[in-house]
């Protein structure tokens, strides 16, 4: 969550005379974050790592490579994912590993703002260090 906060402090996108059902604004700062639900558990944006250390795999190829692949998503009002995409990649293997956790990431719990449902961007940091 401190990824966040960091790569997005200070834009606050709002709408005004919208709609509620038309609105399309997207937000990247909630009142309440929207929160990971799986068979098991449920994850706040503070809990992904263990998640995503649940379910990362490393590439099977002679590739040394150790950093952080940066994706960005939305969740939707309804709790989907859209908008996938990578704000920074690492290496050739490891990006679609990380692609493929996010991919894993299908059922949430919107974010809320001023207490309805909202668009909410969210961006997380998926790190392959050394095995």
């Amino acid at each position: 969550m401190i990824i966040l906060l960091i790569i997005f402090i200070g834009v606050n996108v709002s709408s005004q005379n919208i709609n509620e059902s038309d609105d399309t604004t997207l937000y990247y700062e909630v009142d309440k974050y929207p929160v990971l639900v799986t068979d098991s558990c449920e994850y706040e944006l503070n809990e992904l790592k263990e998640f995503i250390n649940l379910n990362i795999q490393y590439p099977t190829n002679d590739i040394d490579c150790t950093g952080k692949v940066y994706i960005s998503f939305v969740i939707e009002k309804n709790g989907a994912v859209s908008n996938k995409k990578f704000l920074r990649k690492l290496c050739p293997g490891f990006d679609e590993n990380a692609m493929s956790v996010v991919d894993l990431m299908t059922v949430w719990k919107p974010g809320y703002k001023d207490n309805k449902p909202v668009r909410t961007v969210i961006c997380i940091p998926i790190g392959f260090m050394g095995e």
